[in-house]
């Protein structure tokens, strides 16, 4: 098998134990990825997802607080096709637990980052994301 079949059977299985809240089967694949797994949890699925994102959006909070740990801000920043970051797709979907452990772990940002996807979600209008 050469290595673009592997690594796209790699990031297949990676998305699938995200969606599925599959920690143990997370942590392989992220160990075995190497000894920087920025790049796979940077990875963006059809949707323009990362898995950051995933576990945000489905409040899965063991899957959310072990990504984010390997995360930097630009990968939380990550914006999907339906133009939302892990910050705004936890605060539309009402899980203010993983909203506050997002605004937790990146402490030092700017509070644009903190205000203005809840501000988002005061505009959504249940059909569309007005921000």
């Amino acid at each position: 098998m050469d290595s673009k079949s592997f690594r796209f059977i790699t990031h297949q299985s990676f998305f699938t134990a995200v969606r599925e809240e599959d920690l143990e089967a997370l942590k392989n694949i992220i160990s075995d990825d190497g000894p920087d797994p920025s790049s796979l949890i940077a990875l963006q699925n059809d949707a323009g997802e990362t898995a950051v994102y995933i576990a945000a959006e489905n409040n899965f909070v063991e899957v959310f607080n072990y990504l984010i740990s390997f995360c930097d801000l630009q990968t939380v920043l990550i914006k999907s096709k339906a133009d939302m970051n892990a910050f705004h797709v936890a605060a539309a979907r009402g899980h203010s637990g993983t909203y506050l452990n997002l605004v937790a772990y990146f402490s030092g940002i700017s509070s644009k980052f903190i205000i203005f996807p809840l501000f988002c979600v005061i505009l959504f209008d249940g059909s569309r994301y007005v921000c």
